[in-house]
């Protein structure tokens, strides 16, 4: 949620409309993962008590999941081409931004319909943007240099 609302005040003076899309795809899923990690403390409590019928997670919990991820990845494609047009980002980083979050919407999908093992082999190029995306923030941060608003 934090790096929403850090990215929708930088990014909103190139594109108010991604930043507030990119804000409220990362809003809804901070929401849908806490909801589904109640769902899941909750039952593995009731497990935990004795209760018979409470083993388990919750058969919600994963689709708050996958409908997180869904939005997130759709939510990041306009964040993504904003800044690459921007030139806030190198274009190397925003193309793996979207592979990566391409491939994270197949994996939930492959994930929906019971292809578990490739559903986890496609979030690969997802966390590796992720992973680099953070990096390369820390290390050299934005540059505005073709900054125009979009």
């Amino acid at each position: 949620l934090v790096i929403g609302r850090m990215l929708k005040e930088i990014v909103a003076p190139i594109n108010k409309a991604a930043a507030v899309i990119y804000f409220y795809a990362r809003l809804v899923e901070a929401l849908l993962l806490a909801f589904s990690d109640s769902l899941i403390f909750h039952s593995h409590h009731h497990f935990a008590a004795g209760e018979i019928n409470g083993g388990g997670s919750s058969p919600i919990a994963p689709w708050c999941y996958r409908v997180a991820m869904l939005g997130l990845g759709m939510g990041s494609f306009p964040l993504l081409i904003s800044m690459m047009k921007a030139k806030a980002i190198p274009a190397w980083l925003g193309w793996s931004g979207m592979v990566g979050y391409s491939c994270v919407i197949v994996g939930i999908l492959a994930d929906s319909v019971g292809a578990k093992d490739l559903g986890l082999l496609f979030m690969i190029p997802g966390a590796f943007f992720e992973i680099t995306f953070a990096i390369w923030l820390i290390f050299r941060g934005f540059q505005f240099d073709g900054y125009e608003s979009l």
